[in-house]
């Protein structure tokens, strides 16, 4: 397989990462597995990340799926916070996968499809600068 660049020794193509989700818990894993792949030393947002998703995996079969009783009586504020929690880590693993990122590369959403994140190619630093901050989070 030809690579497209390397990050510490690791081949990477331009493409997708993950795709077709928004959803924290798709893309903290996808992301958090993927910073795993081309970071020597896993990044200490990587175990809060693997953290997170085991008790994103127990809230939504627990509370939101079985119990839906748990889930009247639970609080909205723990509700919010976890939701909020997840979209945090999904932006400090997308913010350290892009800055990774050689020259020319960027980490994030495709240009024509907001879903649909990986590694792609930039026009030049000026776009990638106004690029990252628009195309984050699939702000299309």
């Amino acid at each position: 397989m030809a690579w497209d660049f390397y990050i510490n020794g690791q081949g990477r193509c331009v493409g997708s990462v993950s795709s077709a989700t928004h959803r924290p818990e798709d893309l903290v894993k996808s992301f958090s597995e993927e910073l795993t792949t081309v970071k020597l030393v896993v990044p200490s947002v990587v175990h809060e990340a693997r953290a997170w998703m085991a008790t994103a995996v127990d809230w939504q079969s627990y509370v939101w799926d079985d119990r839906p009783e748990v889930q009247d009586a639970c609080d909205d504020d723990l509700g919010n916070w976890w939701l909020d929690r997840g979209h945090s880590l999904v932006m400090e693993l997308q913010d350290a996968l892009n800055d990774l990122a050689p020259e020319g590369y960027r980490f994030g959403t495709h240009e024509g499809d907001g879903a649909d994140f990986g590694w792609w190619q930039v026009e030049n630093e000026v776009d990638h600068q106004v690029d990252f901050q628009y195309h984050r989070l699939g702000h299309d």
